[in-house]
């Protein structure tokens, strides 16, 4: 064996030695690690945690059939609020003004609801379509039922253009009533 090779073995020997006698055997460490208090531990939740608290999501047939209700029943009490205002036009000219600007500002919650349910569905779609588009294996497997929700997005944002539409316009003579009765509401 040549010099260096017995050095190498000699320092590795050493430093093997050297590591044996300073470790731990894996009972003493365990037993070490018992006796040290545990940290408080941070709850970690899973989807099964968020699922159990979470409420049962609407299908989107019911949560349609819950807004026109909500429709309806908004659009008859401002069928009634104008009546009442009418009637009250002539006892209290502020009592009026009230009851014109609270038209007005629930109208325009509904455009704005109705603004935001058109944008969430179409993001919503855009994303459906980017998934569908980034997988050649569904697009191949699923184009009845990629072209099936096609149909159905584009019936939901004609559906909420024209309610959006028709929004708009009760907005506007609202605005336009109020202007005759010599109330600005905006």
């Amino acid at each position: 064996m040549s010099r260096v090779t017995k050095l190498f073995v000699v320092v590795a020997i050493t430093v093997g030695l050297g590591i044996g006698a300073y470790a731990q055997s894996l009972g003493d460490a365990a037993r070490q690690n018992r006796k040290q208090p545990k940290p408080q531990a941070s709850k970690t939740y899973t989807d099964e945690d968020v699922r159990s608290v979470e409420a049962p999501a609407e299908t989107s047939e019911e949560k349609k059939a819950s807004d026109e209700k909500k429709s309806e029943t908004t659009e008859a009490s401002s069928v009634v609020k104008t009546a009442e205002a009418d009637k009250s036009d002539a006892d209290d000219p502020e009592k009026a003004e009230q009851n014109w600007k609270a038209q007005f500002a629930e109208q325009q919650q509904k455009v704005s609801r109705l603004e935001k349910e058109q944008q969430l569905a179409d993001r919503e779609h855009k994303l459906r379509a980017a998934v569908f588009y980034a997988d050649a294996g569904a697009r191949l497997r699923d184009d009845k039922k990629w072209a099936e929700e096609e149909r159905k997005h584009k019936d939901e944002m004609s559906k909420l253009e024209q309610d959006l539409k028709t929004a708009k316009e009760k907005l506007d003579q609202i605005r336009e009533d109020a202007r005759k009765a010599g109330v600005k509401v905006e």
